[in-house]
This record gives C-alpha cells, structure tokens and sequence, in this order.
C-alpha cells in the first residue's frame, strides 16, 4: 500500500505563483488551476500508489488569519506609508 497525503493549500499557492499566466477566452485566470491539476494527475501515474489524501487549510472570517489581515490594514490606516524620497 502507498499513501500519498498532500498540502492542497501549499500545492494550490505554489501553483498559482509558479506557473505560467493562462486565461480563459473571458480573462478569467486559469493557470494555477491547470498546474494543480497537472501536478495532481501526474502524482496518480504511480503504479504502486492506492491512496491520495488532499488537505486544505480552513479560512473563516473568524480565524487566525483574517484577523491578523484585519490588524495589518488597521495599523497601515493609523501608519500611512512614508513619502518616497529623491
């Protein structure tokens, strides 16, 4: 038997930053789509493998995550950039 378990969160942002720009005919982004979708076809060739596990971080308005965004934009309202100086 082989187990596969894979970062759905960090294989779907490796793709979107690593892979090459593609757009639907309406402009929609498609590319890190794709790529994931490669990745994951490509891993389901092995012939020994017989179980994949694919895990996704949970984002809610109430998590970790949000919340520290939240204090960042809240801090940048407070703090507005500096001048840029010649």
């Amino acid at each position: 038997m082989r187990l596969y378990l894979v970062d759905g969160s960090f294989e779907l942002f490796r793709c979107y930053y690593g892979a090459p720009q593609a757009r639907r005919p309406d402009g929609r982004e498609v590319g890190a789509v794709r790529a994931l979708f490669h990745t994951l076809t490509s891993l389901l060739r092995d012939d020994e493998l017989t179980h994949v596990g694919i895990a996704f971080d949970a984002v809610t308005v109430g998590s970790a995550t949000a919340s520290r965004g939240d204090r960042h934009n809240r801090r940048r309202i407070r703090n507005p950039a500096l001048p840029v100086r010649v």
